[in-house]
């Protein structure tokens, strides 16, 4: 074969080798663009991570640099959308490197915004916090609205957390404003992100102002916005939640037929929607049905909601899909069942609240030791310090004197830091006692119990289920307290009118409820369920068997600079609040006024309690008002 000929051959070899690589390297980007697609329109984290390994493999084995940090990045988001956040770390370290080393600041801001995402699951939203504000001020020296938008979004989401309603609405604000920019390449998870955080933003506030319209009127606007762009992108997962809230305002404003509207276009996009939101969407549909007294068609709904419901990780959801069906069966005259639901319904909401309650404490206990530790490390350091320098010469003592005074500033900085996380996991185990000692654990089975005879009372079926209602709406309450260590005295008021008509239900004789309160406090904040114990005192150990009826009175005033409570009844018996006897829930309850009212000056008598003249005892609360 001639010199010409195998050169020829050569260059035919070479070429095919060249085009192979050139089309393996056209199927990098491709498989990044699925890994994006999968994120961005079906949260698969699985498909994520496979596309995004395919495109890390051949970046690698084709030397191909460009694509090699983006490929790490995708991995670490798929990663952490599964919560796997082991391995999201790995790869999120390995692309804040690469984008180092080869000095792209995009990529390196998108994966500290990542690595942002990872401390806000870890609960570390300090770092999460300062990761942001980074990528804030990158992006703003380098003109990078694009990115600015997101990490914008991203610091929103951080004060979320941080439940920094104000920062997490200015920062929400300073996004939606630069996504309104025509120029400006923002990701469709985040612009549907800020429609979904503004919608949500507008429904809390509803919540907490139920009688402020423009509250509503807020969430219509965005929603309306943001079904328009996720119908334009047709991002089905967005696009639901958002009409879901539209028509959730319809049905709160008594059109059922707009939001019976709302909710069957949202169905009508099943086929790209997981059971978790389809199964949200039945519960909607359910409830409209039965507002429009449409029972049978509500019934159709009930099925699909209990649907694997054993398989369902969160005791909340469970508790929450058992109440839907428990207002159907109620709602079609099915009592027996209806109590069935009921009963599993507070069954699951007791495990959530242990649940939870355990995991504060836990994290809580966990922050105090090591805090405790990191002062120990800190005081020992500090005393080789003062070791060694008393060894060093007079010339020295000047510097000597500086440094044992910044020690002991800094010891006394961190026994006061550690004092107040003593407090503040005090004031959690108190808490925790205080609804054990509340709400007696045979309470709730002995309140159902005390239904049964109800259900059998064919001249009036309703009044089991309206005191099964009450039931519901008291055990809620608790639950929404637990972790909320105040409320309003409008809140406190509803609570013990739902606890006293529960315990009338179990007692032989009326009971007559009487609540006198000046209305322009019913918004001072109080801790929550204060009066309980002493209303359940009545109950317990005043009214006696012989007595022909009773009564509760609860008189809340104001007085100058204080808020004044009373509590009265007419119990015959003999009641444990003496000046001898204090039960523990009293000494708990003291403990919790202490605890919080640290920083303002309590009166120096603030709870009395004692027999009157006559039959009753009288309970006394003086606080200071925090309107």
């Amino acid at each position: 074969m001639s010199k010409k000929l195998k050169y020829f051959y050569f260059l035919i070899v070479l070429g095919g080798a060249i085009n192979f690589l050139n089309s393996q390297n056209k199927n990098i980007p491709n498989y990044l663009k699925k890994a994006e697609y999968y994120y961005e329109y079906k949260r698969n984290a699985d498909s994520i991570v496979f596309y995004a390994n395919k495109a890390t493999e051949l970046s690698i084995k084709n030397n191909s640099k460009p694509f090699l940090g983006k490929s790490y990045w995708h991995i670490a988001r798929g990663f952490l959308l599964n919560n796997h956040l082991d391995s999201s770390k790995v790869y999120i370290d390995k692309a804040l490197i690469f984008s180092q080393k080869n000095k792209d600041i995009e990529l390196e801001s998108i994966s500290k915004l990542l690595l942002a995402r990872y401390y806000e699951k870890k609960n570390d939203l300090i770092k999460a916090t300062e990761l942001s504000i980074e990528v804030i001020k990158t992006a703003d020296e380098n003109k990078n609205y694009g990115l600015l938008a997101q990490a914008y979004y991203k610091l929103a989401s951080t004060y979320a957390l941080h439940d920094d309603n104000e920062k997490y609405k200015a920062y929400l604000d300073k996004a939606y404003r630069l996504m309104k920019e025509e120029d400006i390449n923002i990701p469709i998870s985040v612009k549907s992100g800020i429609y979904t955080y503004l919608v949500d933003y507008f429904e809390q506030k509803r919540y907490e102002n139920p009688e402020n319209l423009n509250h509503i009127d807020s969430l219509l606007f965005y929603a309306d916005e943001g079904i328009a762009y996720t119908k334009s992108i047709k991002k089905s997962s967005s696009l639901v939640y958002l009409l879901g809230m539209k028509g959730k305002m319809y049905f709160l404003q008594d059109k059922f037929d707009e939001a019976h509207a709302i909710y069957n276009e949202a169905l009508s996009y099943r086929n790209d929607l997981n059971k978790f939101h389809l199964r949200g969407l039945y519960v909607k549909l359910a409830y409209v049905h039965l507002s429009r007294n449409n029972i049978k068609k509500a019934l159709l709904y009930k099925d699909s909601i209990l649907q694997d419901i054993f398989e369902e990780p969160s005791y909340y959801r469970k508790a929450e899909r058992y109440n839907v069906a428990y207002d159907i069966s109620k709602t079609a005259q099915k009592y027996d069942i209806a109590l069935e639901y009921h009963e599993k319904m507070s069954e699951n909401l007791n495990k959530a609240k242990d649940e939870k309650q355990i995991k504060a404490l836990n994290e809580l206990e966990i922050k105090y030791e090591t805090e405790k530790k990191d002062a120990e490390i800190v005081k020992q350091k500090l005393e080789n310090e003062t070791i060694k320098n008393k060894a060093r010469t007079n010339y020295f003592l000047l510097g000597l004197a500086g440094i044992i005074g910044f020690s002991v500033l800094s010891l006394l900085y961190l026994k006061k830091k550690n004092k107040a996380l003593s407090t503040e996991l005090d004031l959690a185990n108190t808490k925790a006692k205080l609804h054990r000692s509340q709400i007696n654990p045979h309470f709730i089975s002995n309140s159902i119990n005390a239904i049964y005879p109800f259900l059998y009372n064919k001249s009036d079926p309703n009044k089991a289920a309206a005191y099964l209602s009450d039931l519901s709406q008291m055990i809620r309450s608790i639950l929404d307290s637990t972790f909320e260590t105040t409320w309003t005295i409008k809140e406190e008021l509803i609570f013990i009118k739902q606890y006293c008509k529960i315990q009338e239900l179990k007692m032989d004789y009326p009971l007559k409820l009487n609540i006198d309160f000046d209305d322009s406090i019913e918004n001072t904040i109080i801790p929550s369920l204060l009066m309980q114990p002493f209303v359940e005192n009545s109950f317990v150990h005043g009214f006696s068997e012989s007595q022909k009826n009773a009564e509760i009175s609860i008189k809340i005033t104001k007085q100058e600079s204080f808020v004044l409570i009373q509590i009265i009844d007419n119990g015959e018996a003999e009641s444990i609040l003496t000046k001898n006897h204090t039960s523990r829930s009293t000494n708990i309850t003291k403990q919790r006024i202490y605890t919080a009212y640290k920083k303002v000056l309590l009166p120096k008598y603030f709870l009395n309690y004692g027999k009157l003249p006559n039959n009753g005892y009288q309970v006394t609360i003086k606080l200071p008002d925090t309107q």
